[in-house]
């Protein structure tokens, strides 16, 4: 069997050498659990867990039909809360502690696949660094209906770390391994793995290096890029079939919290939604303000011309920095299609979907730094202190608003929980409910939380008399 190109990944290095990364993976464990440490005294985000408690309370096998028909899409990450309320009950440190374990791996998972294309200490554990602590990424593990996200990432990771094992080796186990991360990956968010297979493309280029291989031997690049299709028909297949299937079944298609608004609004709010996180993940100017009240066939034009722009600009520093042109595949296709069904023109916040694709932001800022490095190597210090620099900046940043974001919720979490279901009582504090599962509680002006608070009290009295849901609560 012929192998491709070899991989310019690195060695296999003797077991003393392996300190400072292990020591890496220690440093972003801690670094992660500090940021994330106010979630050990913060309530409930939004609703998903009361609002489903009674579909959940059973058995895993019980409550299996109602997870694929009625549960958004996403089997596996119910599964994930169903196992959360047995453990835990209703109270929302064990929800948020689950959340920060499965953030906390796909850090280390990340970390080590940057290690592996990069051959590179510095640009890894700077890629990693950011994507562990950034801001972006706060509602999908502070929000228990961010869960999906966070395992639709973990299996991606394992796709992308077994793609390079096989594109080396071309081992049967290492292909199985792939398959059963993209069944799983699309059980967790079905939507998003549709892009896994044109990521991998992006990956035989680089750092698999393929292509130029392959163009090479092949009779022309379209033979060639056949090839790498028809092996990969197998992902095709499962990224496919396992939407369609779970949409015919009854689930909403993959959907987030609220479905977008039809016609050229939507477009717009798809297209814009890639250039409002790039900016929100590099801390640059929201580029949808600039047009935010122009007509929407405007916008959806001058988001697409942007998005090309962009495109081309790093298809052309693609030629020296080959290592942007998968991150930046790998953020612009998930960020696309995460940001289709909850896209909204008249709000442009981030909300979970960024999970994804602020990880393909993260292997743009390494190979960014990575050709930094390469360029300046009598300046590697100054070009280290920089990345770790930023790297503290942005985690300084993220603790801050998790800490402002705890503090504005209600001190008693099954309160909070009974705030954004009771509609009622909401609309008598201010109109708190927005209905897209945010944290109602921070709209409520402090001087009627109290009558609020009253109110509240009788409401859940009522609901643990009237209904089978009191025996979850001890």
């Amino acid at each position: 069997m012929n192998l491709p190109l070899s991989l310019s990944t690195p060695p296999r290095p003797p077991q003393e050498n392996r300190r400072p990364y292990f020591a890496v993976y220690l440093l972003l464990a801690f670094l992660t659990a500090v940021v994330y440490a106010p979630l050990r005294h913060a309530g409930f985000a939004d609703t998903t867990v009361v609002d489903n408690a009674l579909h959940l309370q059973g058995t895993l096998w019980d409550g299996l039909p109602w997870m694929i028909t009625g549960g958004v899409g996403s089997p596996l990450g119910w599964v994930s809360h169903w196992m959360d309320l047995h453990l835990h009950g209703l109270d929302p440190t064990g929800h948020h502690l689950t959340s920060l374990a499965v953030h906390l791996l796909n850090t280390i998972l990340l970390f080590g696949l940057l290690w592996r294309v990069f051959s590179s200490l510095l640009p890894a554990a700077i890629g990693a660094g950011l994507f562990a602590v950034h801001p972006v990424n706060l509602d999908a593990v502070a929000w228990i209906a961010g869960r999906r996200y966070l395992l639709s990432l973990f299996f991606w990771l394992i796709l992308m770390r077994g793609y390079i094992s096989w594109g080396v080796e071309k081992r049967s186990r290492a292909y199985l391994c792939m398959a059963a991360s993209a069944v799983l990956g699309s059980l967790s968010d079905p939507l998003v793995f549709i892009a896994a297979p044109v990521v991998l493309l992006f990956f035989d280029f680089w750092p698999l290096k393929r292509w130029r291989a392959g163009v090479k031997g092949a009779k022309n690049a379209g033979y060639f890029l056949f090839a790498r299709i028809r092996e990969k028909a197998a992902l095709w297949a499962i990224c496919a079939v396992l939407p369609l299937v779970l949409w015919a079944v009854g689930s909403p298609a993959a959907g987030g919290t609220a479905a977008a608004e039809e016609g050229m609004t939507a477009v717009a709010a798809t297209l814009t939604a890639p250039a409002v996180l790039f900016s929100a993940f590099f801390h640059l100017p929201n580029p949808a303000s600039l047009a935010a009240s122009a007509p929407p066939a405007l916008q959806a034009g001058a988001a697409l011309l942007l998005l090309c722009a962009m495109s081309a600009a790093v298809a052309v520093a693609g030629r020296r920095c080959p290592a942007l042109l998968p991150g930046w595949a790998w953020f612009l296709t998930t960020a696309l299609v995460e940001a289709a069904p909850v896209a909204s023109c008249a709000e442009q916040t981030l909300r979970p979907w960024a999970y994804l694709p602020a990880a393909g932001l993260a292997l743009l800022a390494a190979a960014v730094f990575s050709a930094a490095g390469g360029v300046a190597k009598k300046r590697g210090i100054a070009v280290a202190a920089l990345g770790i620099g930023v790297v503290l900046l942005v985690a300084y940043g993220a603790a801050a608003k998790l800490e402002r974001w705890r503090r504005s919720c209600l001190p008693d979490p099954v309160l909070s929980c009974y705030l954004a279901l009771d509609r009622e009582v909401s609309e008598d504090a201010d109109s708190g409910w927005n209905g897209r599962g945010s944290m109602p509680s921070a709209l409520i002006p402090r001087t009627k939380k109290r009558s609020s608070l009253r109110k509240l009290k009788n409401t859940v009295t009522k609901a643990k008399e009237a209904s089978t849901i009191s025996s979850l609560f001890p």
